[in-house]
């Protein structure tokens, strides 16, 4: 099953006033949002907030049996805006005034990230904001450890609840929203033809094990469906010391050679168990030589500024599509799943849509 970050999301059930929010335009916003299946979309309005700029609410959205791992996706709408933080909720107690609000993200946020998920966090409370809203977006970053990366925080504006996820419009569906976002971001295929109807774009993570099966199941579809493919790189550096290594060294590949990708991600897969950060680095370098890859010419790109930006702007853009584990695969900005029939069962219906899932069957 993919691996989430580690942060506990908290679902709450106290009891509340009148809802504001459109709880059908919510549904329709999550249904779309999460990966297609035939299950209806439950959605419960688990708290409402009251700030002076307005209110919000606190939404948990569920798909399947709930007693046998339905999914979830937790939600803080802002009425006022008509948006929503999507990804995981964290309850953070009674609040607190909104002139404390700055002080408590730039100096005890950080220390409670960093305790939540490990690493670590930098905080900015936005300087345009003289009074907060009923959701207040934060401008934070984790470091990797190679770099800093932009990660998608709100805290709602009573200091009550914290929001691991970034903003989208509720009006708008959110397939159409990670379009634009991914045409901001073009990445190059490393397999398909180039002028496929769909494009897959895979967030992975090469020391995960659940993208080792699904890259085994899923591959075999993609090329028999003829859609191209991207490789985008989501490390969880925290959980996986190697993998952020690993993402660099395929960018490096791509680069050589966009057929030396997939090969690379076979190669890593086939060793995962075996590999850890001291031998990471023996296991690129022997790929290469096995190639025809110089090791001079590997060096000239490996663990470099460029190669490591890439696997930074990868994490940057996961995020902003909605990643919150790997493997993620997405098609026309839909949010694929990975059960192999499912997946190619959505797949053939896009390919029949023109690429469009909004219009797929």
């Amino acid at each position: 099953m993919k691996k989430p970050l580690s942060l506990l999301v908290f679902f709450l059930c106290a009891p509340f006033a009148q809802a504001q929010v459109d709880v059908e335009l919510v549904r329709r916003f999550v249904a779309a949002y999460m990966p297609a299946a035939p299950q209806p979309v439950e959605v419960r309005i688990t708290a409402n907030g009251a700030t002076p700029a307005g209110g919000y609410q606190v939404i948990t959205a569920l798909r399947g049996d709930p007693k046998n791992n339905p999914e979830i996706l937790s939600l803080v709408v802002d009425a006022a805006t008509g948006t929503a933080n999507a990804g995981l909720v964290l309850a953070l107690g009674q609040g607190m005034p909104a002139e404390q609000l700055p002080y408590f993200a730039e100096n005890n946020l950080p220390q409670m990230l960093s305790q939540g998920m490990g690493g670590a966090f930098r905080v900015r409370w936005p300087s345009l904001v003289a009074k907060p809203g009923s959701v207040v977006q934060l401008s934070v970053s984790y470091s990797t450890g190679y770099g800093w990366v932009r990660m998608p925080v709100a805290l709602t504006g009573d200091g009550k609840y914290l929001i691991i996820g970034e903003v989208w419009p509720l009006t708008k569906d959110p397939r159409q929203v990670r379009r634009e976002r991914l045409a901001e971001a073009p990445r190059e295929p490393d397999f398909g033809p180039s002028n496929a109807k769909v494009t897959v774009v895979e967030f992975s993570d090469l020391q995960c094990p659940a993208c080792k099966r699904a890259w085994a199941d899923l591959k075999p579809i993609m090329q028999k469906l003829g859609v191209a493919h991207v490789s985008a790189h989501f490390p969880l550096v925290n959980a996986h010391p190697w993998a952020f290594r690993a993402s660099v060294a395929a960018v490096c590949f791509l680069m050589k050679d966009r057929s030396l990708l997939p090969s690379f991600k076979d190669f890593m897969f086939a060793q995962q168990a075996d590999l850890k950060l001291e031998t990471v680095d023996d296991a690129i370098f022997t790929f290469a030589s096995q190639q025809g890859v110089g090791e001079g010419s590997l060096r000239d790109c490996y663990l470099k500024d460029k190669a490591i930006q890439r696997v930074l702007d990868d994490l940057a853009l996961g995020y902003r599509l909605g990643v919150m584990g790997t493997p993620s695969y997405f098609a026309g900005g839909e949010h694929l799943p990975l059960e192999p029939k499912a997946f190619e069962a959505r797949l053939a219906a896009i390919l029949n849509a023109g690429g469009i899932p909004e219009k797929a069957k």
